[in-house]
């Protein structure tokens, strides 16, 4: 017979209730322990996110300064969100590009608990109409024409001869007047004489806000509207100190004859009495002329050729009642001619590739008189002269974090 022995178990499960009270409270401590590594982890990385998002605004604040004063370099602090951020811009060579470094802490850079720097190259494009022909005032066009994109004016148009509008690289070939009262007081908008036609692009679009009396002469199927809602032009105030600030000042006499620029300089001519006149012969080189003070330019001769456009701007500033500036012979201009004044284009062939703008404004008198067999083509410009450089758009070239 098999006798069994009972051991004594007596506080074998006191023992394993405290075995596992320890091996629990180990585990325990543990989770606890990653729960705050990785609570901490996520604060950390959520405050350094926020940090990086702080930076690219500290970017988007230089870039908004950058619009409208290309000199603008800070340096600047200010709060945004929980953090702040410090911004600095240098400028890059001679293509309005910009070196952007913005530094970013949370809460500040005295008591940082993260801190990102983002450093943004920039290229400014400076702003630029985009029509080949604005006008406060009136147009007049007595010679064959043609407009390669949009001709807007605030006053009539006043097409004499046969004119012809076709769409640019971007598809602008309009014709637009915002005024509601033209020449002397009468209502013709957009007149074409008897005889000529406006001939558009079927794409593109006539709108006068008052009447077309000679519809019947647009031809090639445009749209057609009057009484239509068309903006008024606003036209952009020339900072002119930026623009005379390193301009070479060739004081209140006549140019020379030939007159060369060089390197793009701007030339600075003043008024010469109260009826100044600046006649300029020979035109060569690559630069902007700037009558200041109101003065009449006359070109005398011709610019450039077919084969050689001459790139130049006219800038008149400051302009008196009758200041202008006057194309006596054929010209051949790659730039734009702004003009405070009126603009006449009277030699057998006026060719410009740009922009035109003549902001003389006049219900009864033209801003635009064309007597030669004109062509105007907008165009993008790259090298505008300062004062003209404000506005426009801001694009990334490149992006990096530090």
């Amino acid at each position: 017979m098999t006798k069994i022995i009972r051991l004594n178990e007596k506080g074998i499960g006191l023992m394993l209730a405290l075995i596992s009270l320890v091996v629990f409270s180990v585990i325990g401590v543990g989770i606890v322990t990653i729960s705050r590594h990785e609570t901490g982890f996520v604060v950390e990385e959520r405050l350094s996110e926020d940090a990086l998002y702080i930076a690219e605004g500290g970017v988007e604040f230089a870039v908004s300064q950058l619009k409208g004063n290309p000199n603008y370099t800070g340096p600047d602090t200010d709060g945004l969100g929980a953090g702040t951020y410090m911004v600095n811009v240098v400028p890059v060579g001679a293509n309005n590009q910009y070196t952007i470094t913005s530094v970013a802490h949370i809460p500040n850079q005295a008591n940082s608990r993260a801190t990102r720097t983002v450093e943004t190259v920039v290229q400014r494009t400076p702003y630029q109409a985009t029509e080949a022909a604005r006008t406060d005032g009136g147009v007049w066009v007595f010679d064959p024409t043609t407009i390669r994109g949009t001709i807007h004016s605030n006053g009539y148009l006043w097409f004499n001869e046969n004119t012809t509008v076709t769409p640019d690289d971007n598809n602008n070939g309009s014709v637009y007047t915002s005024a509601q009262q033209g020449w002397w007081g009468f209502n013709e908008m957009i007149l074409i004489s008897d005889g000529n036609t406006l001939t558009m692009d079927s794409s593109q679009e006539v709108k006068s806000n008052s009447w077309i009396v000679t519809e019947e002469r647009i031809v090639g199927g445009p749209t057609v509207e009057e009484w239509a809602d068309v903006p008024e032009l606003s036209f952009p105030s020339v900072d002119e100190s930026e623009l005379l600030a390193n301009a070479v000042d060739m004081g209140t006499g006549q140019p020379p004859d030939p007159f060369i620029m060089e390197d793009g300089k701007v030339y600075n001519f003043r008024r010469d009495g109260f009826l100044g006149t600046l006649n300029f012969g020979v035109v060569q080189g690559e630069g902007t002329i700037v009558a200041s003070q109101g003065v009449r330019v006359n070109f005398n001769q011709p610019i450039g050729s077919a084969d050689n456009y001459t790139k130049m701007n006219v800038v008149l500033v400051d302009a008196g009642w009758f200041d202008k500036v006057e194309f006596k012979q054929d010209a051949y201009i790659e730039g734009f001619v702004s003009s405070e004044g009126f603009v006449k284009a009277t030699g057998n062939i006026f060719r410009l590739r740009g922009t035109m703008e003549a902001y003389r404004n006049s219900s009864f008198w033209y801003s635009l008189l064309i007597e030669a067999g004109a062509t105007l083509e907008w165009q993008e410009l790259q090298n505008l002269p300062p004062g003209f450089a404000s506005g426009g758009a801001i694009n990334v070239v490149s992006w990096e974090e530090l």
